[in-house]
Order: C-alpha cells, then sequence, then structure tokens
C-alpha cells in the first residue's frame, strides 16, 4: 500500500482514485452508494478546503470536470433568501447555540431546500464528480449521512465528500461517519455505507 503519511501523498492518491474509470462512471460493485469519503483531522480544515480547490483544478487539467458544494454556504444561501439570515442570528445572541441549533434544523430541509440547491449546481455546470465541502461547519444541525442518502437516490453524478472526522473500520465490522471525531456512542454519525477515499 501506498505511503499515505503526508499531505502532498494523500493529494496524490485521493487524485488518481478520483480520476479513475470505475470513479467516473460512478461504479457501485464495491458499495450501494457511489459516494466517496474523504476523512481528514477537523483541525485542519483549511487545508483541505484549500486541497479540495486544487483538485478541481488538478483534475480539470485531466479532462474532468469536477464541481463545489459547500454546505454551510448553501445553508446561509437558503436563510438570506428566505428572509432568515438576520432572525436567526439575533436568536443566537439572545437564546444562546443550543437555541440556534434548533432553529436550524427546520430552517434548512435537506429533502425540500439543500438537494434542490445541489441539484442546480448539478444541472448548471455538467460536472462528472460533486466535492461536498462545509460539512463541518453544519454539525449538528445537518446530517451527513441522511444528505447522502436522499442523494443517492436524486442524481447520478458521484460524490466525494470532505469530512472532518473519522471514518474507518471498527474491531465489530461497522464502519460510522464520526464528525469531528465524536464518538458514535456519543453523538457520533450513524453508519453509512460509502467508500474511504484511502481505502480505494
Amino acid at each position: 500500500m501506498a505511503d499515505l503519511s503526508s499531505l502532498s501523498s494523500k493529494k496524490n492518491h485521493i487524485l488518481k482514485v478520483l480520476a479513475s474509470p470505475q470513479v467516473i462512471r460512478g461504479d457501485r460493485t464495491m458499495s450501494r452508494s457511489t459516494a466517496i469519503i474523504v476523512p481528514y483531522p477537523p483541525e485542519d480544515e483549511v487545508e483541505w478546503d484549500d486541497m479540495a480547490h486544487t483538485l478541481v483544478g488538478d483534475l480539470g487539467a485531466q479532462g474532468i470536470a469536477a464541481s463545489i458544494a459547500n454546505l454551510y454556504d448553501i445553508v446561509l444561501r437558503i436563510l438570506d433568501d428566505d428572509g432568515l439570515y438576520d432572525e436567526k442570528v439575533e436568536i443566537e445572541r439572545t437564546h444562546g447555540k443550543a437555541r440556534l441549533i434548533q432553529e436550524l434544523k427546520g430552517a434548512a430541509d435537506i429533502e425540500l431546500d439543500i438537494v434542490p440547491v445541489i441539484e442546480d449546481i448539478i444541472d448548471d455546470e455538467g460536472p462528472q464528480l460533486l466535492f461536498l465541502t462545509g460539512v463541518g461547519a453544519c454539525h449538528p444541525f445537518l446530517r451527513t449521512s441522511q444528505l447522502l442518502e436522499k442523494l443517492d437516490d436524486t442524481i447520478d453524478v458521484p460524490v466525494v465528500v470532505f469530512y472532518p472526522g473519522r471514518y474507518q473500520r471498527k474491531e465489530n465490522g461497522t464502519v460510522p461517519l464520526e464528525i469531528l471525531n465524536i464518538p458514535r456512542g456519543n453523538a457520533g454519525g450513524p453508519f453509512y455505507q460509502g467508500r474511504n477515499v484511502f481505502d480505494m
């Protein structure tokens, strides 16, 4: 197996995997899902966000079109379009973060609000791959696993999720999504049948 200890070696591995014909075709032989999870340490968010943009350029140089859908930006746009942004800022100021999180859970519905925006990005830009970023900034009011399940049913483009946390097999054989490295038993993420890019 290749040495993936450095950021540059990880980038090269990801680029090789994403440029492969199996990924571009959206081959589901390894899983019911086409989603590819790119887990990384949450504290390295800036570097990995930069990497997502760099990979778009590198893939483009190989003739592969990739688009980025930043979930946090999408949620802010939905709030702004609905005239709710200032209201939510005031709720956080007067009632605290816990109340804001509860409010946000109902303000940006995955199926009714977020998935249509992502579909519009795909229709407008026609990518062969879709990168999802901004995942950590949307925790815990947006569940990545729920979004991926909806996208599995509605879009044909392979999805690459830049995931600040862990996505690795446990000793009992389960593979939970653990957002921000929060263990599953302590508000960690649910199980999802995607593929870890570093296992491909």
